[in-house]
């Protein structure tokens, strides 16, 4: 019920009663009450109203993506790492065509690589907007995964990739490879 309709309800149910003698009939008096239940009801569903657009706002901030390699790559060094197939994409942030996540509003986000790497592979980086943020590297040839994780502040538009900083070796698919981030706050 509208706000005016609300009121022209209310003063309806005044205006009789005052109309009437000095002391209400019984009938008067569960009008009273009746309206009184009434626009108390009004008020409650009126918070809850605005609780649920609340969440939905709060929920319209859910953003979380995760992809993995469906192909083995050479090195090449700066290039972007082709997580091409997508586990999840809450939010519709994270590009699989350019391996890319474009931030959607600004906040606190957290990054996770992990990436299965020939023996004589070295080092990954993740940047933003083009600049090494973190890079990940193995020390030695025993190990096969390079793998790190990052919190950064965002920017709308602010890009995230994984991209390759070897030359020699190659990175092997599968979904062990795998790229995510989720917005924090």
């Amino acid at each position: 019920m509208s706000g005016i309709t609300r009121n022209l309800f209310a003063t309806f149910l005044t205006v009789s009663i005052v109309a009437g003698a000095d002391d209400p009939t019984p009938l008067e008096v569960v009008v009273q009450q009746l309206s009184t239940n009434f626009l108390a009801l009004q008020a409650k569903v009126e918070n809850q109203e605005a609780e649920i657009a609340q969440l939905q706002a709060k929920n319209e901030k859910h953003v979380v993506f995760a992809a993995y390699m469906t192909q083995n790559q050479p090195a090449n060094i700066n290039a972007v790492v082709p997580f091409d197939a997508i586990i999840t994409n809450v939010g519709g942030a994270y590009n699989p065509t350019t391996s890319a996540f474009t931030c959607p509003f600004d906040g606190d986000y957290f990054f996770a690589f992990n990436v299965d790497v020939s023996a004589d592979y070295l080092e990954l980086w993740l940047r933003k907007n083009g600049q090494n943020m973190v890079d990940a590297d193995k020390d030695d040839t025993t190990t096969t995964h390079v793998t790190t994780s990052i919190v950064l502040t965002l920017k709308q538009g602010d890009v995230i990739t994984v991209n390759q900083g070897d030359r020699k070796g190659h990175l092997d698919s599968g979904n062990d490879c795998t790229f995510t981030g989720f917005y924090i706050q």
